[in-house]
């Protein structure tokens, strides 16, 4: 059976994903400049860009989750409350 993960576990593991990518980005970037072959760092560059739309992409992902976090936690008192 898969383990499933709740809003707030995932709003984490998205933060920790979104950290990652950016270091990993900058890290390529500190590299770059230091490489003689034009080829290599063209391949740096497109997977800079590649590294930074992933992070731009989890950072809008991650407002959704915040207010669906809320809209959920709002939900399960509403039914504390009838029960």
């Amino acid at each position: 059976m898969a383990k499933t993960f709740t809003v707030q576990r995932n709003l984490d593991l998205l933060g920790r994903y979104r950290y990652t990518e950016i270091q990993l980005m900058e890290l390529m970037g500190s590299w770059a400049y230091t490489m003689v072959d034009p080829e290599i760092k063209i391949g740096y560059g497109r997977q800079m860009f590649q590294d930074s739309v992933h992070a731009d992409l989890l950072g809008k992902r991650i407002p959704e989750l915040k207010g669906r976090s809320r809209h959920f936690h709002s939900t399960e008192r509403r039914v504390r409350e009838v029960a």
